[in-house]
């Protein structure tokens, strides 16, 4: 049965390196009361993601093009053999709780993004958690059209290219009608492959707009629900305006943070 997401935001990112993440387009904060930790929180507007950090807790770019599993991170252990934390693995070869490989700090906690290009031809995995997934939410918007509900407009950048999306819970925000939500967990991936392209499919560029991502949001509905105040919508939906800062300036991106984001810094900004 659909059970709706609840509990409390997860809205910040936290790593213990001075350099975990590094991305294109996307929005760094941090908030007040981390003491000894860099509190970080990625939202970004139609741009994909990368991630690196110390040498021993982050795959390179030539390894992480060829691991089939496509973990984001690996942990080294003291006698330096490679563990990698997938979804088999966590579960122990034998099933034992005693089997299952230790598994490293994230250096992501959460990922938000609309209609953010994908990113990898295998869906990348969260290697901190044992389900393979991302914590957040992927969303992109699409409207229906035709007399029989047979055109679909989607927002453009969200498939810009053939990749895969990462594992993270994503929905389809849709406009006076319920939205599609699919979780991410050990039976569930959040659909990376979609949207998918079809005969009747076509790219919208008018769809990646902050007002189309952030009017959704505000009103989104699942199975006749509205989920607009339960997560991970919520948070998404505090963070959505956010995202379409990374496009002005820096100053004037702080002055917002400051202005409707109290608690939180600008500690990162980086477009490549």
């Amino acid at each position: 049965p659909f059970r709706l997401p609840n509990g409390r935001p997860s809205a910040h990112c936290t790593s213990r390196h001075p350099s975990p993440v590094t991305a294109c387009g996307h929005t760094f904060l941090s908030a007040e009361g981390m003491a000894g930790r860099a509190a970080i929180l990625l939202a970004a507007a139609g741009w994909g993601l990368q991630a690196s950090g110390a040498p021993q807790e982050a795959c390179e770019a030539e390894s992480c093009a060829s691991d089939a599993a496509g973990l984001l991170q690996v942990h080294q252990t003291a006698g330096g053999a490679e563990v990698r934390a997938d979804a088999a693995a966590a579960h122990g070869a034998s099933g034992g709780w005693w089997n299952r490989p230790k598994l490293p700090e994230p250096l992501v906690h959460a990922v938000y993004t609309y209609g953010a290009p994908a990113t990898r031809g295998e869906p990348f995995r969260n290697a901190a958690a044992s389900d393979g997934c991302f914590p957040g939410l992927r969303s992109y918007t699409e409207d229906i059209k035709g007399a029989f509900d047979e055109i679909k407009q989607v927002d453009a950048a969200a498939m810009h290219n053939y990749y895969h999306h990462a594992r993270t819970a994503s929905v389809v925000l849709r406009w006076d009608r319920d939205s599609i939500y699919t979780p991410c967990n050990a039976h569930l991936d959040g659909h990376p492959e979609w949207p998918q392209r079809g005969a009747s499919v076509y790219h919208e560029w008018r769809l990646h707009q902050e007002d189309d991502y952030v009017d959704r949001l505000k009103n989104v509905a699942i199975e006749g629900t509205k989920a607009s105040e339960l997560e991970p919508f919520k948070t998404a939906k505090m963070f959505a305006e956010l995202a379409w800062r990374g496009y002005d300036n820096f100053e004037n991106e702080k002055k917002w943070i400051a202005n409707n984001l109290p608690g939180w810094r600008l500690v990162l900004r980086a477009l490549d």
